[in-house]
């Protein structure tokens, strides 16, 4: 996932993403929090904004940058959109909408949670489409709010909202991914029907908050192994602390660190031929839900990432890239101050033990 929009140049950005591809086999990447607001895109006149959840800048350029990189390096760029909000108080939009409630953050009103369905898409989709398709993105990333609330968990329609969307996104030459919080709104169909514009949706990304039993069926009957659909992406945020307190998820992980937790998580996704959240921004790692506040990793804890989650240091790049590739001596450094050393390379992947799905930061190709 990338989260940074602005205050790298063009060049940095371009080497975060060489960075993913190269240590890590990351070939999809969730561009997290980068419009400006819940209802409508940024203006197509404008070259920086900031985003209106948290006020994180965002520089047009440096999206293109990422984008650009990622298709270079063979990947797929997902913008991540709300599929259940709007802007605060947005009556125009909302107008002949159930409304789900107020989604607060500190203490402020962040959004106004709107009940996903077909009619819906129909009402937002094009907008986001034309913008992602204009920016030259790969498809949307649809996040959703789990079920929020009584009429969010009533009247919600998600299959429906996503069968909406295809053919809109479709015409705009993009996919979709969408997010199924413990599994709320699932339905196999969407992985398994086929039409004009291919699947439903491209892979399942599914954010486990009730372990063990979204776990399990996640792996045991959206994914299993061998099946001819694919992988999907498993979410489950390792945490900030050995005692993960607070951390919902993470209750019956007490006195793993979240560096271990990520890596065995990580290895089980691969092993059912999936994969697992895990690196953004270049060289560093997610802790929760708000992606930003990610945490750096060690030269050290990239070969400890190398060798239990793929079984091997080999770092190779995907044709038709040439991607310059780092040394396990400079990733401290590279970690910093986003240097590369060593020569590039444009051989095939290699990707040790990754299953049907390539290892992805945010998203899995299925």
């Amino acid at each position: 996932f990338l989260t940074d929009f602005d205050g790298i140049s063009e060049t940095v950005a371009r080497v975060r993403v060489r960075q993913m591809a190269a240590l890590f086999y990351i070939r999809e990447f969730q561009f997290y929090d980068a419009v400006e607001g819940y209802s409508r895109p940024p203006a197509p006149e404008l070259g920086f904004w900031k985003n209106g959840a948290f006020g994180r800048p965002v520089r047009r350029s440096v999206l293109s940058a990422y984008v650009d990189e990622i298709d270079r390096a063979g990947g797929r760029s997902w913008l991540y959109i709300q599929a259940a909000a709007t802007d605060v108080g947005d009556k125009h939009l909302q107008a002949d909408f159930v409304m789900a409630g107020e989604h607060m953050v500190d203490r402020r009103p962040l959004l106004d949670a709107v009940v996903p369905t077909a009619a819906w898409a129909r009402r937002i989709a094009p907008r986001w489409a034309e913008f992602a398709s204009n920016m030259s993105f790969s498809g949307i990333h649809w996040d959703t709010l789990g079920t929020f609330s009584k009429p969010m968990s009533e009247g919600t329609d998600l299959p429906g909202f996503l069968r909406a969307a295809l053919p809109i996104l479709s015409d705009w030459g993009l996919a979709q991914t969408c997010n199924f919080v413990d599994g709320f709104g699932w339905d196999p169909a969407l992985l398994r029907d086929e039409g004009p514009q291919g699947r439903i949706i491209s892979f399942p990304y599914w954010e486990t908050w009730t372990l063990p039993s979204q776990e399990d069926f996640f792996f045991n009957e959206v994914v299993p192994r061998n099946d001819s659909h694919g992988g999907g992406v498993f979410v489950c945020y390792p945490g900030k602390t050995v005692d993960h307190a607070g951390e919902m998820q993470n209750q019956n992980a007490k006195g793993i660190w979240p560096m271990d937790l990520m890596i065995k998580r990580w290895r089980k996704a691969l092993r059912h031929g999936s994969t697992y959240l895990a690196i953004g921004d270049g060289v560093r790692h997610v802790q929760t839900q708000y992606f930003p506040a990610t945490a750096a990793i060690s030269a050290q804890d990239v070969k400890k990432i190398l060798r239990e989650v793929f079984g091997n240091y080999t770092t190779t790049t995907t044709t038709p890239a040439t991607v310059t590739t780092t040394t396990t001596e400079n990733w401290n450094e590279t970690a910093a101050n986003d240097t590369t050393t060593t020569a590039t390379t444009t051989a095939p992947l290699v990707v040790a033990g990754a299953g049907r799905v390539a290892v992805a930061a945010a998203a899995a190709a299925a």
